[in-house]
């Protein structure tokens, strides 16, 4: 029986590697049509169902047993009817090739198997993905003893005695493994290509280039503006081959100072004229790129043409009436400071924007005496302690480029943007962030609890698996640190299956919620409750002796059978389940997690070999006849 799950566990590892390779493949294939992505995923799954055969476990000559089924209910769930059929017809063809007495069992299987990916492939987005791929995993398994039961009544027997639980159990898991690395992939697939719209579709010009200032990677804009018709055909160039040899030895000695310093060049505005001789400005900013490791691997830019911008801002110097108009109907704050602090100019919303000092955002009145009214209003909530370091700090800061987020005594939070003129002039432009910032709350807020989501067990509230091993090596290592026993309880619910067959797994579901929580009312308040999978729990137990842990195993059996939750698949009636306790005080020396839980395990099984609904204690004096 253990070569048997050792090949079929090498089949589902097989069947991991199969799918991590597809994810690396289909990275190359995003260009592509969906069709093809999914005829080529269809013959990857068709060869890996193939390879899972040539893996599989012989019953008898002609009866084989593997993961196939996972292969074509994977490939049709995301490859669509195309992607299934395909799998189906590689596997379906090498089974009638290789025959044999299992031949009408293992191909009636793999048109079961592609009729259900169809069907989880009609079921995308109605539900959430990871529910779609249970359904899909346990239909696996079903389809896989609905398999054996057409085989030849002659291997009947041996088939399901020998195979159906590895078998039924890795191809469910083997659905569930493929499933989650594919849809990690799709997620970042898309995410991809989120990135790559996002770029091509920027309304400014965006690029990337390597340590040589070679174009990497550019966005329609940039190759429109170069009179190419797609950004891939501009990668390889250089500046050289772009503009006039001058400007591109220009950009070139620039972009190559930001490279060797390793220092951003942030907003650097450059004139120049275009076709009919025009003057046009743009506002470049580039960035030195840098690997895991710290070495600058080249640069990304942004430059935007700021020739409106720019423009306007001679017409304001011509129109101070037609600029006063245009700027208070703007949504934004905008404000504009002379090199010696003095307010020349801002619109109504600057002023509105702060409703304590608005009676000094006047033209004429100094940045210290507006910052002053700040400090005796209170109207910024977020000011150092030393008020006059800060006056000095903000008034000495106009000439330089700066970005500040600022809290207001009556909750809103506001972001001001300082940028120096070649005029001598500093703008400030105001705008009300406060939606953004309560949106950052409210993703910090889900973060948190997706955390909790991730070590929780969804239909129970208690720890899952995953959190449930790292907390058990967490409270080995403190009961070793501690010199104090750590027990551990394992827990099954007796003849579950037979609940599930008798009352529907809703009924099954709302059965594993009272056990749960039944065992939360049994145990210590330093008690940690997990549900392992299925109707299986655990319970650790800190500071636990022998004694103490039977007892509190015991509690939790009387507490579960005081219930009487009714199960007529039962002898005894109703719910009752088998519990195993172990305790480090038994092993004499620090042990590691795999120890204690085997141990709990053998209890386990020995509290159901003696008829279930107990409670067993592991002992070392028993360990030689368990063992047996």
């Amino acid at each position: 029986m253990a070569e048997i799950w050792r090949a079929l566990a090498l089949n589902a590892a097989a069947m991991a590697a199969v799918m991590s390779c597809w994810t690396h493949l289909r990275a190359l294939l995003d260009p592509s049509p969906h069709w093809i992505r999914h005829g080529l995923l269809g013959v990857v799954m068709g060869l890996g169902a193939v390879g899972s055969m040539l893996l599989s476990v012989q019953l008898q000559p002609g009866t084989f047993f593997d993961l196939r089924s996972a292969y074509i209910v994977v490939a049709g769930y995301f490859g669509g009817p195309l992607g299934g059929a395909i799998t189906a017809a590689v596997a379906g063809a090498y089974r009638w090739k290789i025959g044999g007495g299992g031949a009408f069992a293992g191909l009636t299987g793999i048109g079961l198997a592609a009729v259900l990916g169809q069907f989880g492939h009609i079921l995308t987005g109605i539900a959430r993905p990871s529910i779609e791929l249970i359904v899909l995993a346990l239909g696996t398994a079903a389809l896989t003893l609905l398999s054996m039961s057409l085989l030849p009544p002659t291997s009947q027997f041996d088939a399901f005695s020998l195979f159906a639980l590895p078998v039924s159990l890795l191809s469910a898991v083997a659905v569930l493994i493929g499933g989650t690395l594919l849809l990690a992939e799709r997620r970042v697939a898309s995410q991809r290509e989120l990135l790559r719209a996002a770029i091509a579709q920027a309304p400014d010009f965006f690029y990337v280039k390597d340590t040589t200032s070679a174009f990497v990677a550019v966005n329609q804009h940039v190759a429109t503006h170069n009179h190419f018709a797609r950004p891939s055909a501009m990668v390889g160039k250089t500046d050289f081959d772009l503009v006039s040899a001058r400007r591109a030895a220009l950009l070139h000695a620039q972009e190559q100072d930001i490279i060797r310093r390793g220092e951003p060049a942030i907003d650097v505005e450059e004139v120049l004229e275009n076709a009919v001789g025009e003057q046009i400005w743009f506002t470049s900013s580039k960035l030195p790129l840098r690997g895991s490791d710290g070495t600058t691997l080249g640069l990304v830019g942004l430059t935007r043409d700021i020739t409106a911008s720019k423009r306007l801002k001679q017409e304001l110097s011509e129109s101070r009436e037609q600029l006063a108009f245009l700027m208070d109907e703007m949504s934004i704050g905008l404000a504009m400071f002379d090199r010696s602090g003095v307010l020349r100019f801002c619109n109504e919303k600057y002023r509105s924007t702060f409703p304590l000092t608005a009676h000094m955002r006047t033209v004429g009145v100094g940045i210290r005496d507006i910052l002053r009214a700040i400090l005796e209003t209170g109207e910024q909530i977020n000011i150092p302690v030393d008020g006059d370091v800060w006056v000095d700090e903000v008034a000495t800061s106009l000439d330089r480029a700066r970005d500040e987020t600022v809290a207001l005594l009556d909750g809103r939070w506001l972001q001001v943007r300082t940028r120096p003129t070649g005029t001598g002039y500093s703008l400030v432009v105001v705008s009300d962030v406060t939606d953004i910032k309560q949106s950052e709350g409210t993703l910090i807020k889900l973060t948190d609890q997706l955390k909790v989501m991730a070590t929780t067990d969804g239909l129970t509230r208690l720890l899952n698996r995953r959190a449930f091993d790292g907390r058990l090596r967490a409270e080995l290592r403190r009961a070793e640190r501690d010199s104090s026993p750590l027990g551990l309880v394992m827990v099954d619910v007796d003849c579950f299956k037979a609940y599930n067959d008798l009352y529907g797994h809703l009924a099954g579901d709302e059965c594993l919620r009272q056990i749960a929580h039944s065992l939360e009312v049994a145990i210590r308040d330093s008690d940690i409750p997990a549900r392992l999978g299925g109707e299986e729990f655990a319970i650790i137990l800190p500071n636990a002796s022998e004694n103490a842990a039977l007892e509190i195993a015991e509690r939790c059996a009387t507490l579960l059978r005081t219930l009487a939750i009714p199960h007529a698949g039962s002898a005894r009636g109703i719910v009752t389940a088998s519990f195993g306790a172990a305790c480090t005080s038994s092993f004499g020396a620090a042990i590691v997690s795999k120890d204690l839980i085997n141990r709990a395990d053998h209890a386990l099984y020995k509290s159901k070999a003696d008829g279930r609904d107990r409670a067993t204690l592991w002992l070392e004096k028993d360990a030689v006849s368990w063992a047996v």
